[in-house]
């Protein structure tokens, strides 16, 4: 590890996608703490790479919680920089918990989510994560918060396709309850 983080430092244009993949390895043997502290010396100027530290994220997330490790998942996710980012992986870690019928956590990482996703400044972002956010509830029975979120929406195409899903998300949902 220690060689790995010399190395990632001594590479000016990789440094941060170094250190990301560093902090997922660390995150997946389990050592929680290294790894969120080496996300927080994360540039956030690098955090552009949006995809790849987000998949890079989600890999290691989903190791922990596939080993009941949904603590230092949730911790890993909060320390990430962008709150665009920090919304999406912990909507992420939401629909997972939810798919492991343990709905009351899911809820609880859902309203983080959605309180780091009021925080993001730019309109086109935060209506997107808050569309995922809006469709991702509806999956998760909480059609009215879900229509809340969707109807508060402030980019017009972005409100109308999130309550299109929306009304498919709830027939889908009836469908397996009759």
């Amino acid at each position: 590890t220690e060689a790995a983080l010399k190395f990632a430092y001594s590479q000016n244009y990789e440094n941060s996608r170094s250190i990301f993949y560093i902090s997922t390895g660390l995150a997946k043997q389990g050592k929680t703490i290294e790894a969120t502290a080496l996300l927080k010396e994360i540039p956030r100027c690098y955090e552009s790479e949006y995809d790849d530290f987000t998949n890079a994220i989600l890999e290691s997330v989903f190791e922990l919680i596939k080993n009941g490790n949904n603590k230092e998942a949730i911790e890993y996710a909060r320390n990430i920089g962008s709150e665009m980012q920090k919304s999406s992986i912990l909507r992420s870690i939401s629909a997972e918990l939810a798919m492991q019928d343990n709905y009351s956590e899911a809820k609880t990482v859902m309203i983080e989510s959605l309180a780091f996703a009021r925080g993001i400044s730019n309109d086109w972002q935060k209506g997107s994560v808050l569309k995922d956010i809006a469709v991702e509830m509806c999956k998760q029975g909480q059609l009215e918060e879900s229509l809340v979120i969707a109807r508060g929406i402030s980019v017009d195409w972005q409100k109308s396709i999130t309550l299109k899903k929306d009304r498919k998300s709830t027939r889908l949902n009836s469908s397996h309850t009759d």
